[in-house]
């Protein structure tokens, strides 16, 4: 259902399907392997309308073209985006947007994509014929703001991190805690491999908040505490002082989005398209744009027009 809704998700549920038979299960391995299997079939099921429907209308066997722009844009340096006319050593592009004029460069691209912005409905059709390569030099920078990305989130997760090092330093039970570790320790690379594979192309907390989640939960699966009264004790503070800190940190920003949806002054996208409506223009009507489309595009959509030209910011 994720690859459904996001195109990465059909190579993380690949390599998801590749760990099922190594998972540390209590059943044989063959049986591991038949139930992997019955995965893949379903997945198959789920997946092949969406594959089907998206080749059909590419006319070539695809899964999606995301991992390509994405790759192309943040590791290869894409330039020109979305206005790309082959800038950069990447390919021909086969249907570029149309320019019009230059010194100011002006934009076309009324058809054959419909939507509201055209350019970023469907931008495989403008990036056709792109062919992202292995940058080395752009791979570095990019796990590096990976690292940098995954360090800001393990540090607002500090009170969990402590408890967890506190639990295995003063009250587990060291017998039997490396057994656990080893096999959870495949369970775990699951998870890994797949955020891994998606910080390959850029951080974004959203991206791998489900993978961090399911690591950290097998690692405080990984500690058996010493079976005394004075250990759950200690568990039980360790476990309410970071659920405190948990909830401050959510109260906060919970306190702040409130008030700014209560009291913010402007609502700036619904004005927009308001302003159009008393200007005459009407839902179907196609209009130009001198703007920024990364800071949305919502006053189009409520005035129900297309755009169709742009100047670029």
């Amino acid at each position: 259902m994720g690859y459904l809704t996001k195109a990465v998700l059909m190579p993380v549920g690949l390599l998801t399907l590749i760990t099922i038979p190594f998972w540390a299960t209590p059943e044989k391995f063959q049986k591991r392997l038949v139930r992997a299997s019955l995965t893949a079939f379903f997945f198959a099921v789920v997946a092949a309308p969406l594959v089907i429907a998206l080749s059909l209308s590419k006319g070539r066997l695809t899964s999606g073209d995301t991992g390509k722009i994405a790759y192309a844009e943040m590791v290869d340096g894409l330039g020109n985006y979305p206005y790309w006319r082959g800038e950069g050593n990447l390919g021909v592009p086969k249907h570029p947007a149309r320019k019009l004029w230059s010194n100011p460069d002006v934009y076309e691209f009324a058809a054959p994509v419909g939507g509201t912005y055209p350019l970023w409905y469907d931008t495989s059709y403008w990036f056709d014929g792109l062919k992202a390569r292995f940058d080395l030099f752009g791979q570095l920078r990019v796990l590096k703001h990976t690292l940098r990305g995954l360090a800001s989130c393990l540090g607002e997760q500090g009170a969990l991190i402590v408890v967890l090092v506190s639990l295995i330093l003063w009250i587990s039970a060291p017998t039997t805690m490396e057994a656990d570790w080893l096999s959870l320790a495949r369970l775990a690379s699951g998870g890994s491999l797949q955020s891994d594979y998606i910080c390959w192309y850029g951080f974004e907390a959203r991206y791998v908040a489900s993978f961090l989640t399911i690591i950290g939960m097998l690692c405080f699966g990984a500690v058996r505490l010493i079976p005394s009264a004075a250990a759950r004790r200690i568990t039980a503070g360790l476990a309410l002082t970071a659920a405190a800190f948990s909830v401050l940190a959510v109260g906060f920003v919970a306190t702040k989005n409130s008030y700014a949806s209560v009291f913010k002054p402007r609502h700036t996208q619904w004005e927009v398209a308001q302003a159009l409506a008393q200007s005459g223009v009407r839902p179907g009507d196609g209009v130009a744009t001198i703007i920024d489309h990364r800071m949305g595009d919502y006053w189009a959509r409520l005035a129900q027009v297309r755009i169709i030209e742009d100047i670029p910011f």
